[in-house]
């Protein structure tokens, strides 16, 4: 459709695959700033040669409903 904005959000589903993203975009020297509720050492395992290259990294992670609070 014409005037309509893709999304660049990614859901490891439907809109295709974070890490993969991830890897194409992160460059060396990147700042990056990431919100997510679920992310896990095993996203972190497919991305880290990535960002072991970065500068800063800001990330909010909200606790997930999987996780046990207090």
């Amino acid at each position: 459709m014409p005037g309509t904005l893709k999304s660049s959000i990614r859901d490891n589903q439907g809109r295709g695959n974070v890490g993969d993203f991830l890897k194409e975009k992160i460059e060396i020297g990147s700042k990056l700033s990431f919100v997510s509720a679920y992310f896990t050492i095993y996203a972190f395992e497919q991305i880290k040669d990535k960002l072991w290259q970065i500068d800063h990294l800001n990330f909010l992670f909200r606790r997930a409903s999987f996780c046990k609070g207090h």
